[in-house]
């Protein structure tokens, strides 16, 4: 269009309502990268529940977490009943799991490896003359699957019993949390009630709490997530650029 007056023809915009415009643009993307960063799972690693395994000696209290007490009881091999606690676990936990995180060593035998228990904590020993009805004078070698006179039976009870006869290996069943796990030795009985663990599965409440690994210990992950700080980050840096793109439109 030609100009008419003389004068020549100019454009006219308001200068700010552009910048403006941007800037707002500009954070409301640097909001959406603060939401996006946590929902696409960029948070700092942290341990399940914040919580390490660990055992101790001595029955699980009330106060004990995620726990199961674990009672292995030698029979007439010469050692008293022992129990211990085992914190920290999952649901996922397997009974042999448990074994390990309290200190039990488990020997297999070389048949069958570990999933057949062939001693606990050393016993029966290797030089240990146990008898059996037909053998007076046998001795575990674990070189095969201990006999059926002298075993290791696998039991389970929730809190307050009844104590049962596991039907599927400590490798592979899951721990009933809060309860109790029952290794005991069958030597010449004919049924495995006669073996039925003789501790009550009743948390004492005095018994004291396992030191179980807690948030906030150092290494822990504390604070807000780190997919979270970087969002709120570039908003930052986004809001200072519009600033600057702003400043600079103006002074054009």
């Amino acid at each position: 269009m030609a100009a008419t007056g003389g004068g020549p023809c100019t454009g006219w915009a308001p200068p700010s309502r552009p910048a403006a415009t941007g800037w707002v643009l500009l954070t409301l993307v640097g909001l959406g990268l603060a939401l996006a960063f946590p929902a696409l799972g960029l948070t700092a690693p942290a341990r399940a529940a914040g919580v390490t395994p660990v055992g101790r000696a001595g029955p699980c209290g009330p106060p004990d977490q995620d726990a199961v007490t674990i009672v292995i009881q030698y029979g007439d091999l010469g050692r008293p009943t022992e129990q211990y606690c085992a914190a920290g676990l999952t649901p996922r936990t397997t009974g042999a799991e448990a074994l390990a995180v309290v200190g039990v060593v488990v020997t297999g035998s070389q048949q069958a490896g570990a999933a057949f228990i062939c001693r606990l904590n050393g016993l029966p020993g290797a030089d240990q003359a146990i008898g059996l009805a037909q053998d007076p004078g046998y001795v575990e070698t674990c070189v095969r699957n201990p006999p059926a006179g002298a075993y290791w039976t696998y039991w389970q009870a929730p809190a307050g019993g009844p104590w049962t006869y596991a039907t599927e290996g400590y490798q592979t069943r899951p721990v009933q949390l809060g309860g109790f796990e029952g290794y005991s030795f069958a030597h010449n009985q004919t049924t495995t009630d006669a073996v039925r663990p003789t501790v009550t599965p009743v948390r004492p409440a005095d018994a004291r709490p396992a030191a179980t690994s807690a948030p906030g210990r150092p290494g822990a992950p504390t604070g807000p997530p780190v997919g979270t700080l970087l969002g709120l980050g570039g908003v930052v840096l986004l809001v200072v650029a519009g600033v600057v793109v702003a400043r600079r439109r103006r002074s054009r």
